[in-house]
């Protein structure tokens, strides 16, 4: 039987809780970190960082492209909980049909 609690492979390196906590907090990879994890820290600094200006060129544009194309998002209208089809019983009523 599989153990859920331990190791369940040799091949994989396990990552320290310091290491962790490092790349949820941001900070600097403590020494003695699995180089592994360097490439995920660089990534993710590079996404909690601004856009460079360039990145931005004709963003407005395809905004408004994308909206007219898809339009916006609306609110469905839906009954409320518990009412039933205007004029027909509600299913589970003595005067319902089979049909429910």
């Amino acid at each position: 039987m599989p153990s859920f609690f331990g190791p369940g492979r040799r091949d994989v390196p396990t990552i320290e809780d310091t290491s962790l906590a490092a790349l949820l907090a941001a900070t600097e990879l403590p020494a003695g970190a699995a180089p592994e994890l360097r490439p995920l820290a660089e990534a993710l600094a590079e996404l909690r960082a601004r856009p460079a200006s360039d990145e931005l060129v004709g963003e407005a544009e395809t905004l408004a492209a994308f909206r007219n194309h898809f339009g916006r998002p609306h609110a469905v209208h839906r009954p409320p909980a518990g009412s039933s089809r205007a004029g027909s019983p509600a299913c589970g009523s003595r005067l319902s049909s089979s049909r429910c």
